[in-house]
């Protein structure tokens, strides 16, 4: 006969095991749901990620899409009429001056080499007067042009902007959605990962306000620097000052550009993006995610150094 104590250590041993089991199912029903609860709270914050900086980046893009005058007519408006009642009388000034000037140096050098002055000799300068008069009444409008010529770019590179950044971004493949076995050290991470994606969307929202400051700095440098327009135009006639009108307009139209370069910048980082090989590690892909968008923040205030190489201003 089995022995009765056997039995007992039998019906013991099942009796532990099938609680055991009970308890360790049970576990991982609870592991379960707060695991998919903060896992679906998690992705809920990964794809609304972008949202501020696509928000920022759309209306950024309207703008440099825009003329000054229509980005802020009552702007335009004053600074339209500085450049005539307040710089262009400035301009008038120095054209006398340096006009003058040449004419000392033409009677002195007709002095000098023992010559009789004719006529000739003042129509050059006369023309050259007519011609930087011409200039200087109508330099906001030829700054306007420039603007004309960049805004061209502008919308070429318009039609490449990526719709939405973040679009091909797949939480799934960051984190994984279920797990064979869960333990209380995957839900901590997934809640810390919810955690950082709170930071990180308040880093693209940073990013998405320094968008839109670069964006009003550049129409306003663009309002400055065209509202004194007729003042370099005036020194073109003397070759001693001629340079400052040269480096004027490559400065005028290294700004014009700096839109299309902002607007090249939203297209590329949208491929650099899209691009980005994300793997399994989430703070590792978080990294590289939101790296790339300081790095959009800290290119987009390159800009103007990088205009002013390329049309050799200073």
């Amino acid at each position: 006969m089995p022995n009765i104590g056997d039995v007992g250590d039998v019906i013991e041993g099942g009796v532990t095991g099938a609680l055991s089991e009970f308890w360790d199912e049970l576990y991982q029903i609870i592991l379960s749901d707060l695991y998919k609860t903060a896992y679906e709270g998690c992705q809920k914050s990964f794809d609304g990620l972008f949202d501020s900086l696509n928000t920022h980046v759309s209306e950024a893009a309207v703008s440099l899409n825009q003329t000054p005058e229509s980005w802020n007519a009552s702007a335009y408006g004053v600074v339209s009429s500085l450049s005539r009642t307040a710089f262009l009388p400035v301009a008038a000034v120095f054209l006398a001056v340096v006009f003058a000037w040449e004419m000392v140096q033409i009677v002195q050098n007709t002095n000098q080499s023992m010559q009789q002055f004719k006529p000739d000799n003042i129509v050059f300068p006369l023309i050259k007067l007519a011609m930087c008069l011409l200039a200087c009444s109508h330099a906001f409008e030829i700054i306007m042009l420039f603007f004309k010529i960049g805004q061209m770019v502008t919308h070429k590179i318009t039609g490449t902007i990526v719709g939405n950044f973040g679009e091909g971004l797949d939480f799934t493949n960051i984190v994984q959605p279920e797990l064979e076995r869960y333990e209380l050290g995957d839900v901590m991470a997934v809640v810390g990962y919810s955690a950082m994606l709170l930071l990180a969307k308040f880093a693209t929202w940073i990013i998405g306000i320094f968008i839109y400051i670069r964006v009003i700095f550049w129409f306003l440098e663009i309002y400055v620097m065209s509202c004194a327009a007729p003042v370099p135009y005036a020194m073109w006639t003397n070759k001693e000052w001629q340079q400052v009108s040269v480096n004027y307009t490559r400065k005028m139209l290294s700004t014009m550009f700096q839109g299309p370069l902002m607007l090249m910048l939203y297209a590329i980082y949208g491929g650099v993006l899209t691009g980005l090989p994300l793997g399994s590690d989430f703070i590792g892909s978080l990294g590289m995610i939101i790296g790339s968008a300081f790095a959009l923040g800290t290119m987009l205030f390159r800009t103007s150094s990088i205009a002013d190489s390329i049309f050799g201003a200073h």
